[in-house]
């Protein structure tokens, strides 16, 4: 009997054993199987210092793109313009308005001086070139600049001049102008002819190639003139009252000009006082590369005497006829 009751509880305590063998390797696989059901965030996690660098280096690159692909907005843009941005220095060939659109329509804000320099920062398709006048982004006439430095430099531009500095600055600039001269009669090639021109405008005779040469006489409209060359730098070469003397190329022509015909002077007849909207040159010609008779000031009054369908008005002068830009004119007083 003894033997019999130690046999059950020997078998009793293998039960348990097993038992609770058993519990325990069951919790383990319900364990394993709970955290296998989700992601392994520790493999998986993201620094977040590192995820903000890199919506960072993002933003970055796409403003980068932006600002490469992007129109530079340094200037503003005209419709119907087109500038070529370039930088260089030029200076005016004659005082000449600096506005702040390139049109005649444009607010004026300063003048560029005769020989007076500045930085060119773009030119147009138009005939107008951008410049920075006063630390402004201005636009002038591109037919009133050449390149290169003047006699005023640029720095000089905003400041006033003493009278010494001035008479220096002149001196400088004649100077300047009769080397440019000499030069220009120096390489100017004639090509040899004999023919008979005439006068497409009231325009000087010099005794060499450049107005920096004494003027021997005045051709009028019309008037012939035997041309023996014509020159490689804009100026002819004529026999005039028994001397050689020169002539700028563009006022010449072969044809016998008819003014009562002619069909580039459709003019109105008839005298008025016209004003000028603005300082404007008065020419002995109908183009810009005739001779500077005189200015006029803005609001000057003066008297028209024809009125041109070229963009040229013909006026009485100082007891003489020249030539202003119909778009400088106004019939209104200002």
């Amino acid at each position: 009997m003894k033997k019999n009751r130690l046999k059950i509880m020997s078998a009793v305590v293998v039960l348990c054993l097993a038992c609770a063998v058993g519990g325990c390797s069951g919790n383990d696989e319900v364990a394993k199987s709970d955290f296998t059901e989700y992601p392994d965030f520790l493999s998986t996690a993201q620094d977040p210092s590192n995820e903000t660098d890199t919506a960072a280096g993002g933003e970055t690159a796409e403003g980068d793109e932006t600002a490469q692909s992007g129109e530079d907005s340094t200037y503003p843009e005209f419709e119907g313009h087109t500038f070529e941005t370039v930088s260089d220095l030029v200076h005016a060939t004659t005082d000449v308005n600096v506005r702040t659109e390139p049109s005649v329509d444009g607010d004026i804000i300063g003048v560029l001086r005769m020989h007076q320099t500045a930085e060119r920062t773009g030119i147009g398709d138009q005939g107008w070139d951008r410049i920075t006048f006063e630390g402004e982004t201005g636009y002038v006439n591109g037919a009133y600049l050449e390149e290169g430095e003047g006699a005023i430099p640029l720095e000089d531009s905003g400041e006033e001049e003493t009278e010494e500095e001035t008479e220096t600055s002149e001196s400088e600039a004649e100077e300047t102008q009769e080397t440019e001269e000499e030069t220009t009669a120096a390489e100017e090639e004639f090509e040899e002819t004999e023919e008979t021109v005439y006068a497409t405008e009231p325009v000087n005779v010099y005794s060499g190639p450049g107005t920096s040469y004494d003027v021997i006489d005045a051709l009028g409209t019309g008037m012939s003139v035997t041309r023996t060359g014509i020159g490689s730098q804009g100026w002819d070469r004529i026999e005039y009252e028994g001397q050689t003397g020169y002539v700028a190329s563009g006022s010449l022509t072969t044809s016998n000009p008819d003014s009562a015909a002619d069909e580039n002077q459709e003019a109105s007849a008839g005298q008025e006082t016209v004003y000028a909207v603005s300082p404007v040159n008065v020419r002995a010609g109908n183009n810009t590369s005739s001779a500077v008779l005189g200015q006029l000031a803005g609001g000057e009054a003066v008297t028209r005497i024809e009125k041109g369908a070229d963009g040229w008005d013909r006026v009485l002068y100082n007891g003489q006829e020249g030539y202003v830009s119909s778009s400088y004119l106004t019939t209104e007083q200002p």
